[in-house]
């Protein structure tokens, strides 16, 4: 199995500040949808390699009756910043089994759902990764494009960045055996820091770091 970065989940306190933050950086960041349970909502920043940054922040409103996933667990009593990421599987059936067959703690597959503002309901499946940051193996069900655009001028940002090109985390954040098992062996570097390979980019452990940070690829245009 390999595994690429399918996107980033990062809390904002207030969307529209964060979408404004975001396109004061150069983003081209915009309203995504409310999530099927109510409470939460997101604005999405897409990239040209396919993967997203997603800003969710809760919606104040109370939970529907719904069999798709709540996020607003993931949200509650946080700092803004990174709560989480997901990792594409190609057919999470029998991923999360060989994942739990190596000791990984993969959950059960469960449904999400997103409404976009165009009135677009997305549907994909997910298994919640029990690792020290939340992470989620994630498949679609409806087409991945409504999801994650793939339309060039939404893609394309103006300060020319075109991919998640690495997550760092700090120390206290890596769960060696079970990142050996999703991602293989890390390679020690002379910083002191350690590469699992994904494929398009890198999970780095680094001892200097006290927050998930993430770098992003650059077209070198921006």
């Amino acid at each position: 199995m390999s595994f690429r970065v399918d996107h980033i989940i990062r809390y904002v306190y207030d969307l529209d500040a964060g979408i404004a933050g975001a396109q004061g950086q150069g983003f081209n960041a915009f309203y995504g949808g409310v999530h099927a349970a109510g409470t939460t909502h997101n604005a999405l920043i897409c990239f040209a390699d396919g993967s997203y940054d997603e800003l969710m922040t809760l919606t104040g409103r109370a939970a529907q009756p719904t069999a798709a996933m709540d996020f607003a667990w993931l949200l509650r009593d946080k700092p803004e910043g990174v709560v989480g990421w997901a990792i594409a599987a190609r057919d999470i059936d029998a991923e999360a089994a060989a994942l739990r067959a190596s000791g990984v703690p993969v959950g059960a597959i469960t449904e999400g759902q997103r409404r976009r503002a165009d009135g677009e309901v997305l549907r994909w499946r997910l298994a919640w990764i029990d690792l020290r940051l939340p992470t989620i193996l994630i498949q679609d069900v409806t087409p991945r494009r409504l999801r994650v655009s793939d339309d060039p001028a939404v893609t394309a940002q103006p300060n020319g960045m075109t991919g998640i090109a690495a997550l760092i985390l700090p120390e206290a954040l890596e769960d060696t055996g079970h990142f050996a098992a999703l991602f293989g062996a890390p390679t020690q570097r002379p910083d002191g820091t350690r590469r699992y390979a994904l494929e398009g980019s890198d999970l780095i452990v680094s001892p200097a770091a006290d927050a998930p940070v993430v770098v992003y690829a650059s077209s070198g245009a921006g």
